[in-house]
């Protein structure tokens, strides 16, 4: 009876990680772990590649050796920057539940204008289309140019996910002037997150003495009442913690080239 019951959830674990596939490119060995489809990525022998990422540009620290998984080799032998935005991309996929509603599709932009578009999109659920954006340290210019991007390209709801967990209030705010000085007229709404595809352990748990937010909401007609004097005083922001741009740098470089060689994913017994 066991047998026949590990067979039915191993089934389930197998739909479940190739729904996650149907609509992510790539995640991480950590996220696998996490959501507790380990066993069946072994069991569909999916391909794996180790790669050394910076999780955040800004910060050498946050140097991390990473097994990315994906079930076609083309997508592993993508540069370094495009494989931890993905992973990042299914961390929103999976926590926002967006396999069970709306209609995602990952952006593939070119040139200026493709830079100034999300990561990718929504459709299909309550003001959309949705902007999906991975911030991996952005500096502030580009931060401002993608927002503004997103907001003449005609998204209406913004999901900005960052790796810089103290980054999350800023961005939100930003957001806010930006609403007050009219550049973002058809925004409506916006949720910036801590984004974390490197860690096996929950990284959203309540942790004493964090005061970093792992979420950040807004709304514009509320923000734009508040200052009018429309809105409740508590929603206002007090003036602490200042949004200081300084020194954001940008993202990833670009890949160097060579060869990628992509293994199949083995189970710990065989590692």
């Amino acid at each position: 009876m066991n047998d026949e019951n590990d067979r039915v959830v191993r089934a389930e674990q197998v739909e479940v990680l190739e729904q996650v596939f149907s609509a992510n490119r790539v995640v991480t060995t950590a996220q696998l772990r996490r959501w507790g489809l380990w066993d069946a990525a072994i069991e569909l022998g999916v391909l794996s590649r180790v790669q050394t990422v910076r999780t955040q540009v800004t910060q050498t620290t946050s140097l991390r050796d990473l097994e990315f998984v994906a079930m076609e080799h083309g997508w592993l032998s993508r540069p370094e920057r495009e494989l931890k935005h993905w992973s990042g991309l299914a961390e929103v996929w999976w926590s926002v539940s967006l396999g069970r509603r709306g209609v995602w599709k990952v952006l593939d932009g070119r040139g200026r204008a493709g830079r100034r578009m999300p990561d990718a999109q929504v459709t299909g659920l309550w003001l959309d289309p949705w902007a999906i954006e991975i911030d991996c340290g952005y500096g502030m210019t580009h931060i401002r140019d993608k927002l503004v991007g997103m907001a003449e390209a005609g998204f209406r709801r913004v999901v900005w996910a960052t790796t810089v967990h103290d980054r999350v209030r800023r961005v939100g705010w930003l957001i806010d002037d930006l609403w007050r000085a009219g550049e973002l007229s058809t925004v409506e709404e916006y949720d910036v997150r801590f984004c974390n595809f490197w860690s096996r352990e929950d990284p959203y748990r309540n942790r004493p003495r964090c005061f970093k937010r792992n979420q950040f909401v807004g709304e514009r007609q509320v923000i734009l009442a508040v200052d009018s004097g429309d809105g409740p005083d508590d929603v206002a922001w007090d003036g602490g913690d200042s949004a200081a741009y300084d020194g954001w740098t940008e993202d990833g470089e670009g890949w160097s080239g060579g060869d990628v060689e992509a293994s199949v994913l083995e189970s710990d017994a065989e590692m």
